[in-house]
């Protein structure tokens, strides 16, 4: 069966965008328009998006498997043999790395993808390399600092729970942590993890309500659905999804720019209604994850889809003078990702089984 056919016969979008997007090293960075710019090489970021969608992709009956594994091997390579446990981030199409280290938010997106890895891999060589991969880059996730690479980590935490146990603790302590930055930050009419809203949002309640699935823990639900409520308020403007533009971001008190939109954020609040659907129960947060998904396909400020369900391709975001037209890696995996939550929950909340 060609990859093409596995796709339409399992009702979801082509992979041929990602594919051009993939070459024998890993996943390019950028493209222009639809073709790949070698010029920006890689990242360990979207290596490791994607590491996960080909996962859940071919689990859901796409032939995504030789991705997966490509991807994987990219996470392999970019292991810093200088400091035990941390990654490389960028890395040049020349096959040099470009920084001495990653960045924190890149090392939770490894540990994330990892774990999804250990979780749902294909076969016990891919499983048992994520596993290998994954056990020294938690020994750092004590040292984390920003919300979001704690986020992401917490999210690989609870799917290496659900797979192989013995990280309730861990979940625990990361979650207290990120429990601790909203009560920080929170105030009248401000009910967030940081004074600021900037990129990625919703994957910081995502993880709070999957650590809240995973320890039964209502402290953590409360925190999950209570940022969430908040996001869904701060981002829903006239029955559609407004993301906030990264012209300055949206500091508490200040203006919320609408320019420019990115892909990133309106996936991750896919991802987060549907986990808040199936933690929390309500038809509502299935319609806002329908809402923010019909982002993609022009329910959007500016009124234009930007993804191509023939292609796979995704445009790289709203700009105030229109459609950024390029299609990259993040942006094409974002559109994919969107789509995937939908088809199926078990992507995105370990253990899932529908109701009823």
């Amino acid at each position: 069966m060609t990859a093409g056919t596995a796709e339409r016969r399992a009702g979801l979008p082509s992979l041929a965008h990602l594919r051009r997007l993939t070459d024998d090293t890993g996943l390019l960075q950028h493209a222009v328009h639809d073709v790949p710019d070698p010029h920006h090489g890689y990242t360990l970021d979207d290596n490791a998006r994607g590491l996960a969608l080909a996962i859940g992709l071919a689990h859901a009956g796409s032939a995504g498997s030789d991705l997966a594994e490509r991807y994987l091997q990219f996470v392999l390579g970019a292991r810093s043999p200088e400091q035990p446990g941390r990654f490389h981030n960028v890395m040049a199409y020349d096959r040099r790395w470009l920084d001495e280290v990653g960045s924190e938010e890149s090392h939770g997106r490894a540990v994330a993808a990892l774990a999804y890895t250990v979780a749902r891999g294909f076969d016990g060589g891919m499983r048992d390399t994520a596993a290998a991969l994954v056990a020294p880059a938690l020994t750092r996730v004590p040292s984390l600092y920003h919300p979001r690479a704690l986020a992401q980590s917490l999210i690989g935490l609870c799917w290496l729970e659900a797979a192989v146990g013995g990280h309730a603790e861990d979940i625990d302590g990361v979650a207290r942590r990120l429990a601790g930055c909203q009560a920080e930050h929170r105030g009248p009419g401000w009910e967030w993890f940081e004074p600021v809203l900037t990129y990625d949002n919703a994957r910081l309640p995502l993880a709070m309500l999957l650590a809240a699935a995973a320890r039964g823990s209502e402290e953590f639900a409360g925190v999950g659905r209570t940022t969430l409520d908040f996001l869904l308020a701060e981002l829903t403007c006239d029955g559609r999804l407004d993301v906030v533009g990264n012209a300055g971001w949206y500091p508490r008190g200040g203006t919320r720019p609408a320019f420019d939109q990115q892909p990133v954020d309106a996936a991750a609040m896919v991802e987060v209604c549907v986990a808040a659907e199936a933690v929390l129960g309500g038809a509502a947060y299935r319609a806002a994850a329908e809402t923010a998904a019909a982002w993609f396909s022009g329910r959007n400020r500016l009124g234009v889809p930007l993804f191509d369900p023939a292609t796979g391709a995704c445009f790289d975001g709203l700009t105030a003078d229109g459609v950024n037209r390029n299609r990259g890696a993040e942006s094409t995996v974002a559109g994919l990702q969107a789509r995937l939550a939908l088809a199926d929950p078990g992507w995105v909340v370990p253990g899932w089984t529908r109701r009823g």
